[in-house]
C-alpha cells in the first residue's frame, strides 16, 4: 500500500505512447513487460510497432519478457522487412500458459 500511496505519479504523469515517437535518442532501450495485454494491445499498435522500429534502427536495445515478444511480432523495417525475420524467439505455448494458470488456481485466458 506504501507504494500506492507514494507513487501516484508513476500512473497519474503517465504519457502516452505516441509522445515518445521520434524520441528514441533520449533513451537507452524499449523494453517490453509481460502479461496478456502486449498480445492484444501493442501487438497491433502502430505507435508501439513505430518506436520498435526507431529503436531497432538507432542500435537501441529492443527488449521483452514473458508475453511481451508480441509487440514485435508486427514490426516491419524501413526496407519492408519484419523485424524478427530469421530471429530465434521463444514464448510461452497455449498449453503452458494453461498449466501456469492452471497451477496458480487462475482461470485460463486461452
Amino acid at each position: 500500500m506504501q507504494f500506492l500511496n507514494t507513487k501516484q505519479a508513476l500512473w497519474e504523469q503517465t504519457e502516452v505512447l505516441s509522445t515518445f515517437r521520434g524520441r528514441a535518442d533520449e533513451f537507452a532501450a524499449i523494453f517490453f513487460v509481460g502479461g496478456h495485454g502486449p498480445m492484444f494491445d501493442l501487438a497491433t499498435d502502430a505507435d508501439s510497432q513505430a518506436l520498435v522500429r526507431e529503436f531497432w534502427e538507432k542500435g537501441k536495445v529492443v527488449a521483452a519478457v514473458c508475453h511481451g515478444p508480441a509487440a514485435l511480432c508486427n514490426v516491419t523495417l524501413a526496407g519492408g522487412k519484419h523485424l524478427l525475420d530469421g530471429q530465434a524467439v521463444t514464448g510461452f505455448s497455449t498449453v503452458e500458459v494453461g498449466c501456469v494458470a492452471k497451477a496458480r488456481g487462475v482461470r485460463s485466458m486461452v
